[in-house]
């Protein structure tokens, strides 16, 4: 008899929990929970796993595995590895008992070699608490997205915004390693090119710093203590908050088309400039918008990433024991032995770029050795699932690349057929030793890469152990995106 108020009714679905209905209670019926539940028919559904903590009915399409370590925590753990193997099974194929008792699950293990049950748990804990957070912020209305549109505007001069203040020049010989950002006219890394342990008066947070040189226009808001050269200008906001100045940042950076090497954003000009923001009635800058729209984006930005991060922490599983290089048995391989195929890209004049949506990788140290994006056809070099090495410029510094790229001849591509992508990774960082015996004026030609040999682990034959690479590397990648998760995750909870 179906009961709205009464114990759920379990089958072969892959929705609601595998929940078909709610039924009166029968005793004689009656599963106790604390259980997951595997679903071993129905077209569709078959192969699912769900895990079950109140009691309740289940048709006979259901079998059901108990055990002293489950909770809902490792329940769901298991739960969402278990469902990865559903594709072995069919219509014609069912998942009876006996093949249930044969299923292999890959779980992380703790340094007896046993299932890892406390790392489970506070795992999906932490997932559990990503996922309340964003309700919670649903529920509050703060996840609403701000809209620009409707917004009256007005135009504004900078100097009626903020104070503007010079920077101050380090040169190259003064400069001390350190820990002190130090802004320079670069429109990259928010204008960050040293970091030095130099102090001098233009030393200050909560500042935005507008590049009057170089890259010129460029603004970006620094929340931290930074020094500022003397080929930007430091913005003392009158109304100082993260959000706002993030917010009158882009509206600088919009204006950087009107400027260039020839015609610089001196102080005076930077004076004049005039830039548009929301207005409120009374015509003033609305600052109280400004921070609300950019709240809102940046909300959204980080329910991006955790999103993201957390679909890959568990796709696949994670690494069954995060290796350790102790003890590892290294030797020198050449690069022409690790990789068959090794080619420089082909030269292509700035002038002769096509805007495109191509990655052109060349010899830059930054954006994974991308520089441009361009549209070529012709007389150009495509590569892909490889590492690049520059040959000048940045000397040495390489990259891997899993998509297709245009590469220039300033770097060589290295590509090994079936090799995956973390060991690419793994054998990357140890080609990136090379930089330190080549400079700019001793390059990397094809005689000089093709006598070079790394230090790789190897197998008890003598050969690479790509196997071992890839899972340490895997094991690498899998604790940092742990560590980004929760760093996301308490930047939403306003703590970071």
């Amino acid at each position: 008899m179906k009961d709205g108020a009464g114990v759920s009714y379990l089958g072969a679905t892959n929705r609601n929990n595998a929940v078909l209905d709610f039924v009166e209670r029968d005793e004689r019926l009656l599963q106790k929970g604390n259980c997951i539940a595997f679903i071993r028919n129905g077209e569709g559904s078959i192969g699912y796993a769900v895990y079950k903590a109140e009691d309740f009915i289940a048709t006979s399409d259901i079998t059901l595995g108990y055990a002293p370590f489950l909770n809902r925590y490792t329940g769901m753990f298991i739960t969402t590895v278990a469902d990865r193997v559903r594709g072995k099974y069919s219509y014609n194929y069912k998942r009876s008992e006996e093949r249930l008792r044969k299923e292999m699950l890959q779980l992380p293990i703790d340094d007896t070699g046993r299932p890892d049950w406390a790392f489970m748990e506070s795992y999906m804990r932490e997932i559990e608490r990503v996922l309340y957070s964003w309700y919670d912020s649903r529920e509050s209305g703060e996840s609403e997205e701000v809209s620009l549109e409707g917004v009256k505007w007005g135009e504004f001069v900078i100097s009626d915004v903020a104070e503007i203040i010079s920077g101050r020049g380090i040169f190259d010989e003064e400069r001390q390693p350190g820990d002190i950002p130090y802004i320079t006219a670069s429109a990259m890394n928010n204008g960050v090119t040293y970091f030095l342990s130099n102090v001098n008066d233009t030393l200050e947070a909560n500042c935005i710093s507008v590049n009057s040189n170089g890259s010129v226009g460029y603004a970006f808001y620094h929340p931290y203590e930074a020094l500022y050269s003397g080929d930007c200008r430091k913005l003392r906001l009158f109304r100082r908050n993260k959000y706002t100045a993030l917010f009158i940042a882009t509206a600088i950076t919009h204006q950087k088309d009107k400027y260039n090497y020839g015609y610089k954003m001196g102080t005076a000009r930077l004076k004049r400039q005039k830039i548009q923001l929301p207005i409120t009635d009374d015509g003033q800058p609305d600052y109280i918008f400004m921070e609300r729209f950019i709240r809102s984006h940046e909300r959204k930005l980080i329910m991006n990433y955790i999103n993201h991060i957390s679909t890959k922490l568990l796709t696949p599983p994670p690494p069954q024991k995060l290796l350790s290089l102790k003890g590892v048995n290294w030797r020198s391989f050449y690069l022409r032995d690790i990789f068959p195929a090794i080619q420089r890209g082909k030269r292509l004049k700035t002038a002769d770029h096509i805007a495109g949506n191509i990655p052109y990788v060349s010899s830059s140290a930054m954006n994974n050795g991308v520089d441009d994006f361009i549209g070529n056809t012709g007389t150009i070099r495509k590569f892909c699932n490889c590492i690049t090495i520059a040959n000048s410029g940045s000397v040495g510094k390489a990259f891997y690349h899993d998509y297709e790229f245009i590469a220039s001849d300033h770097v060589t591509a290295l590509t090994a057929p079936g090799m995956d992508r973390n060991a690419y990774m793994f054998i990357m960082t140890a080609a990136e030793r090379l930089q330190e015996k080549y400079s700019f004026n001793r390059e990397i030609n094809e005689a000089r890469i093709n006598r070079e040999k790394i230090m790789l682990p190897a197998d008890e034959h003598g050969q690479p152990d790509y196997d071992f690479m890839s899972e340490y590397t895997r094991g690498i990648e899998w604790r940092k995106m742990f560590d980004v998760l929760r760093f996301f995750q308490r930047e939403l909870e306003g703590r970071a």
